[in-house]
């Protein structure tokens, strides 16, 4: 989705959140009870087994569903209802369309934004070769690896220029060594453009990895937010970069969400 906005990166905060779907013989919770606060310019983390609705909360802040009760508070610098930020949606299975090129995906959203097509060209190529994409443009998605699938997904979403970015399990389906590339992809991307990314995952290690805060929620219908963790203070000199894993306090932050999720089954 594309809106027109100005301003910094979307703040959000999420009161008394809940949804249920309806159901011939009544309804399934699918959570309740969910509050959080994202910072503006932070990447946050839900963690939780599958079945705890993280991906419903996706949905919801997404505009994609109306939440059952609660609401989703949006600002940019302080807690005033806002305006929905400019925000873009990757799921997990990527969601390329197969008989358009790589070029043709990335320009989808600002096709439907009425963009003209000089405008799409330009700003599509211009991410396309920050995504390491160039060479590829004229490629269909079946051609790529599913690396490349996913930097085509991240390209397609950040040529929206957004405010917020949701993220649904991204990187679940590509192997150790992609996973890790595309995990220092998003964070050279983060650096550089500042957007707030509110990220789901299934896994420990790559929510404290990239996160600069995890919310923990439990398995159980309904589901519901039982813990916050924030990253620890590295003291100004920076937490982030493949080192990050051998450092004791990626230790101490992972272990944290470890037990958070281990109280919570």
């Amino acid at each position: 989705m594309v809106s027109p906005e100005g301003g910094g990166p979307a703040r959000l905060i999420l009161e008394g959140l809940a949804l249920s779907y309806p159901l011939h013989s009544g309804a399934l919770r699918a959570f309740e009870d969910v509050d959080a606060e994202i910072p503006g310019g932070a990447i946050v983390a839900v963690v939780g087994p599958s079945g705890c609705g993280k991906t419903s909360v996706i949905r919801v802040v997404a505009g994609l569903r109306e939440p059952t009760a609660g609401r989703v508070v949006f600002g940019s610098g302080g807690l005033g209802a806002a305006a929905r930020p400019r925000t873009a949606v990757i799921f997990q299975d990527y969601g390329l369309l197969p008989w358009k090129t790589v070029s043709a995906n990335v320009e989808l959203p600002l096709l439907l934004a009425g963009i003209s097509a000089g405008a799409r060209r330009s700003r599509a190529e211009a991410v396309i070769v920050e995504l390491g994409l160039e060479g590829f443009s004229r490629y269909y998605p079946k051609r790529l690896s599913g690396g490349m699938r996913q930097r085509v997904a991240l390209a397609r979403a950040l040529v929206q220029e957004p405010k917020l970015l949701l993220m649904d399990e991204p990187f679940s389906s590509l192997d150790a060594l992609t996973r890790e590339s595309m995990q220092e992809t998003l964070l050279e991307l983060h650096s550089r453009r500042g957007t707030t990314v509110l990220l789901v995952t299934h896994s420990i290690e790559e929510a404290a990895y990239l996160a600069d805060r995890v919310y923990v929620m439990r398995s159980k219908n309904p589901g519901r937010v039982v813990a916050r963790i924030d990253a620890p203070d590295a003291g100004g000199e920076g937490r982030r970069g493949p080192s990050f894993r051998a450092e004791p306090m990626f230790l101490e932050y992972m272990n944290g969400i470890r037990r958070a999720l281990e109280g919570a089954s």
